[in-house]
């Protein structure tokens, strides 16, 4: 059997030409502008990608102070109180979004007067800046809640009598938030919340909620 013998087609149009022109394209270097092509692709999207897109997380422990804003509270039981609360962020879009349930506990003392708040809300947080700048591990977020709060009050009475000097009561209102916040790494935050809250017994207990964190 006659050996079939490869057809070389001769390149007449390089003769002459430079010796770094008629280098031959053997497979590698054929590959070679697909591979240079993923890499450049995938490079680009790994820079894209914020770095908390990883492992979100779950849920945070908050703890702080909380500032009311109205005179007549402040004067009922003073001008500080104390609290904190917990996160659970049921729904995320890594770096981007976080749908947040939260229940926190706020409450102040003071004379045997005492106001504790418990709300328990709902809020959507939209973190800012994604994916710019140098440093993505610190990132500002903003965020806008809604739900019930749980309000006690044991406060001066608004018309005092010989028989009454305080009143007490416990209520259920609906209320809501404005909030601004700072995650700093993907575990530690520093957050406030302004607490926007109707006026129960002549006592407006809405004020400024301000917590750090941490995020498990």
């Amino acid at each position: 059997m006659q050996a079939i013998r490869p057809t070389v087609f001769a390149d007449h149009s390089l003769k002459g030409a430079p010796c770094f022109m008629r280098i031959p394209l053997t497979p590698p270097l054929l590959a070679l502008p697909g591979i240079l092509a993923l890499a450049f692709a995938a490079s680009s999207a790994q820079a894209q990608t914020p770095p908390d897109t990883k492992s979100p997380t779950i849920f945070a422990v908050r703890g702080g102070a909380y500032f009311p804003f109205n005179r007549t509270t402040k004067n009922a039981v003073g001008k500080t109180w104390g609290g904190g609360g917990l996160d659970y962020a049921f729904q995320q879009k890594p770096g981007l979004s976080r749908t947040v349930l939260s229940v926190d506990y706020i409450e102040r003392s003071s004379g045997g007067n005492t106001i504790r708040l418990i709300p328990v809300t709902i809020g959507q947080f939209t973190l800012q800046g994604a994916g710019q700048g140098q440093n993505n591990n610190v990132r500002p977020y903003l965020g806008i809640g809604v739900g019930a709060y749980f309000v006690h009050q044991t406060v001066p009475a608004a018309l005092p009598t010989a028989q009454v000097t305080t009143q007490s009561n416990n209520t259920t209102t609906i209320g809501g938030y404005l909030g601004a916040g700072l995650d700093i790494s993907s575990n530690f935050l520093v957050e406030a919340r302004y607490h926007i809250l109707p006026k129960i017994g002549g006592i407006n207990s809405s004020g400024l909620q301000i917590t750090a964190g941490v995020r498990f």
